[in-house]
């Protein structure tokens, strides 16, 4: 969501989020589920959040009877799902990265005079891809890992409205002293309103 750690262009500076899809574990937060003894999962909870409160506000965990709320019920099965979509991501990545499809993903970025590399990101690399065999490609197709090849290399697209909200954000003191603002429109292009 970034080009750099520590930043979420997705965010604006008053805090509205500007892109069309929210992850999972965004919407999940402050809970998630981490691993205990063996394959235990329990439901944790960051504390530090400033999500929690002991007042009346807010959603209890627990109803009179000491259930779990509603609330608490709808996140457990959504951190479940991410769960097992996380295991069928790291399957889906081992039989892609089995026939080589998986490479590192080169991507430089220009800041001032300044060049530098964003590293640790990976991609499909298509070549490989459009030379599998017939009988790879419908084994892959078969075990869920062609459409994740498939949106990696779509998603690719998006880089250059990484840079653009970089460019913005970096300008937004120029904005902020003209009274203006920035936002993602469903175009996916960025409108600049200068009051």
């Amino acid at each position: 969501m970034s080009l750099k750690p520590d930043t979420n262009l997705m965010v604006a500076h008053d805090g509205r989020w500007l892109a069309r899809y929210v992850p999972s574990a965004l919407h999940a937060y402050p809970f998630s589920l981490g691993k205990a003894e063996g394959d235990t999962r329990v439901l944790c909870v960051d504390e530090d959040s400033g999500l929690l409160t002991d007042g009346i506000e807010g959603e209890p965990f627990f109803d009179v009877a000491g259930a779990a709320s509603d609330s608490l019920v709808r996140r457990l099965d959504l951190l479940r799902k991410i769960e097992r979509s996380r295991l069928q991501t790291g399957h889906a990545c081992e039989l892609l990265a089995s026939q080589e499809l998986i490479r590192p993903w080169r991507i430089s970025i220009t800041e001032g005079a300044s060049e530098r590399q964003v590293e640790g990101l990976f991609q499909i690399d298509e070549s490989v891809l459009n030379e599998i065999s017939d009988e790879v490609f419908l084994e892959l197709r078969r075990l869920g890992a062609l459409p994740m090849a498939y949106c990696q290399l779509l998603s690719m697209q998006n880089l250059p409205l990484l840079y653009e909200l970089a460019d913005a954000r970096r300008n937004r003191s120029s904005f902020a002293s003209s009274g203006g603002d920035f936002s993602l429109q469903c175009d996916e292009q960025l409108r600049f309103d200068w009051g």
